[in-house]
């Protein structure tokens, strides 16, 4: 009696939008039943072809494997702990990603354990996490951390990658998360200063912290986030040709971008003295001062807390983005510019500004209309 079923595959009727995946049975060691393993073919293969070519290519790798008297009990890696599994992860990407990402995925396996421990599941093997605790962990994660879509939606980003990582290196059989649905995102907020409050900032912000000044007027004028302009270097700055480079390496898609320097922004940008340093220095290291060590996003907005607590501004410095295209949009800027300054993949992203700031026809309606 053999103590296996070969493999076999499951094309879901056919359906690339399913997860199609390899599989096959094993007799337990102990219990005597048989059971089933899955190896999940990649949703990147976007024709039936591709899927039909990757699962006979894994039917011949499994069915060889088990005739040759293999059994999956005997893995090594099938005792793997699901906490050993993530540290091992976290080894594996603590040289391949930017020290914030790094901290991120790192956080976020934190939370897993957290998980575990509070489930008293500590001591589980990583392949015996199946579907319905990761359905039991998103509903934790709710009720405990009181997460947004958004949040839950990152969560799942992260969670997929970390199990995939084990699926690949043979520790678990399928990765359960891949049923967890995404959810739809709310509606963000769009805050801006309020005419009084930018007065203070023109009137005050200058004098106290110039540096600071002028890493508010990039964000207001160039849409740039305080985790990508600590990564601008003095080189990254065109004040000819009134451009901003930015790398792969600095913005947040990491994809190589350009942004334009408006004309009130290069009247600040001349007068400010970080751009004379060398140029491979950071324009904004320690103190806001130029040099060649890269702050944390969190000290500019250490910065702009104290100097907002000493004039009663209760904005965050990133709202000034908010505040810039809304005034631009106000102003008539062209919608086309404006989703190439924000940097957006499509005018989609441009809209929600529309909506909130241009949400009522303009007086050129008036005296523009055409008669007839």
């Amino acid at each position: 009696m053999e103590n296996y079923k070969l493999a076999k595959h499951n094309d879901c009727d056919g359906d690339l939008r399913c997860q199609w995946y390899v599989f096959y049975s094993y007799r337990h060691p102990e219990t005597k039943q048989f059971q089933r393993f899955k190896k999940v073919i990649s949703m990147k293969l976007l024709t039936k072809t591709q899927r039909y070519a990757s699962a006979s290519e894994h039917i011949k790798k499994i069915n060889r494997w088990l005739r040759e008297g293999n059994n999956p009990f005997d893995m090594v890696n099938s005792r793997i702990m699901l906490s050993e599994a993530m540290d091992l992860y976290i080894q594996h990407v603590s040289t391949r990603l930017r020290k914030r990402t790094y901290y991120t995925y790192r956080n976020y396996v934190s939370t897993i354990k957290k998980f575990l421990l509070a489930k008293n599941l500590t001591e589980m093997r990583a392949r015996d996490f199946n579907e319905d605790l990761a359905i039991t962990f998103f509903d934790w994660i709710k009720s405990k951390m009181k997460v947004t879509n958004r949040t839950h939606n990152n969560y799942r980003t992260m969670v997929r990658a970390i199990f995939n990582f084990m699926l690949e290196r043979n520790i678990i059989e399928f990765n359960p998360f891949l049923k967890i649905p995404k959810l739809e995102l709310e509606q963000s907020e769009l805050t801006a200063l309020t005419p009084t409050e930018l007065q203070i900032l023109k009137k005050h912000l200058p004098e106290d912290n110039f540096q600071l000044y002028a890493i508010s007027m990039i964000i207001f004028y160039c849409f740039i986030r305080p985790q990508e302009i600590v990564r601008l270097k003095i080189e990254n700055f065109d004040l000819v040709n009134q451009r901003v480079y930015m790398s792969g390496k600095t913005s947040k898609n990491k994809k190589t971008q350009v942004v334009v320097i408006p004309d009130p922004l290069l009247e600040i940008l001349v007068k400010l003295k970080n751009l004379d340093a060398h140029s491979g220095d950071y324009v904004f290291s320690r103190n806001l001062l130029p040099g060649t060590f890269q702050i944390a996003p969190t000290r500019i907005a250490e910065a702009w807390r104290k100097w907002c607590k000493k004039y009663d501004v209760d904005k965050q410095i990133y709202h000034l983005k908010h505040t810039g295209v809304g005034m631009a949009i106000q102003a008539g800027i062209n919608v086309r510019d404006l989703q190439l300054q924000l940097r957006h993949y499509s005018l989609d992203e441009t809209q929600k500004y529309l909506e909130k700031f241009n949400n009522v026809a303009s007086d050129r309606l008036k005296s523009g209309f055409p008669r007839i």
